[in-house]
């Protein structure tokens, strides 16, 4: 078995998300697939070059506020047999929001065991 590489744990986290290109303020919608502390892997409609900056914006099932932060595609690969692309962006997260991300990851790990 390969030793995880991940400095962070990673949870799956099927809910929406939201996206804005720092040059190109629309925001396009998209469905997360996993989530850390300093990460999320979504699933897109569209190319984006990998060191892209953006806005992200999605809510934690434990609460009714959005995390609204910046990210920076960090990797995008093209789905198989598909027009979609997967993409894991990096979080740049201010110490609340990573908090709060940090809270979910935890409560969904004392669940899950």
């Amino acid at each position: 078995m390969a030793k995880e590489k991940r400095s962070y744990v990673r949870i799956k986290f099927a809910e929406g998300a939201r996206y804005w290109l720092t040059q190109y303020p629309i925001a396009e919608g998209s469905l997360a697939q996993d989530l850390s502390e300093r990460g999320i892997r979504v699933n897109l409609d569209r190319f984006i070059p990998v060191r892209s900056d953006l806005d992200i914006q999605f809510i934690l099932p434990t609460s009714s506020l959005p995390i609204k932060t910046k990210g920076r595609v960090a990797w995008i690969k093209n789905i198989p047999l598909s027009d979609r692309f997967e993409a894991g962006i990096e979080l740049l997260t201010d110490p609340i929001a990573a908090a709060s991300i940090r809270k979910y990851i935890n409560s969904k790990r004392l669940t899950e065991n």
